[in-house]
């Protein structure tokens, strides 16, 4: 009995040992995709693949491509928006909000993101948050003439929602 026990407080020691080296590469910006020795190259093949099924609709399947690429490569925003869009496209509005805020983590200053989740909120109801989010797509788009499209859109959904 003694020696089961030291063989699992072994195991137990080393599982907890090798937990924290992997917490601490992934804290310090390694990905899962180093650990599996994916490089850039390969991880943009299977971007492209996932891209592809979107456009062609097939949003179910583009959002399985684009969630391998979040796990694996947990620090590129395209990847998470590509997911949220996916689950958007689906009508799974609570996940893509969820999927935009990490895309809007990654990059605080996007307000096209911030337009995205604006749409699932509306899509959701939740007209209050929906404007605290078109409030926020205002200010980041500020008077930037690349973000002309992005305040007209902003401003219809307003209107819509009625402010």
């Amino acid at each position: 009995m003694g020696a089961r026990r030291r063989v699992r407080d072994v195991c137990v020691r080393d599982v907890n040992e090798l937990a924290q080296e992997i917490a601490d590469f992934l804290f310090a910006g390694g990905a899962v995709a180093d650990i599996y020795g994916l490089d850039s190259r390969q991880l943009e093949a299977v971007y492209a693949h996932g891209y592809n099924l979107y456009n062609q609709g097939r949003w179910a399947h583009a959002l399985q491509v684009f969630s391998f690429l979040t796990f694996h490569a947990h620090l590129d925003r395209r990847f998470h928006i590509a997911r949220a869009s996916c689950l958007q496209m689906l009508r799974r509005h609570e996940e893509a909000v969820k999927a935009y805020l990490l895309a809007h983590l990654l990059d605080v200053w996007d307000p096209a993101v911030a337009l995205h989740v604006a749409e699932c909120l509306i899509a959701l109801r939740r007209t209050s948050e929906a404007r605290t989010a078109l409030d926020s797509v205002a200010v980041l788009a500020g008077e930037d003439a690349a973000f002309a499209p992005i305040r007209a859109r902003a401003a219809a959904l307003s209107e819509f929602i009625g402010r």
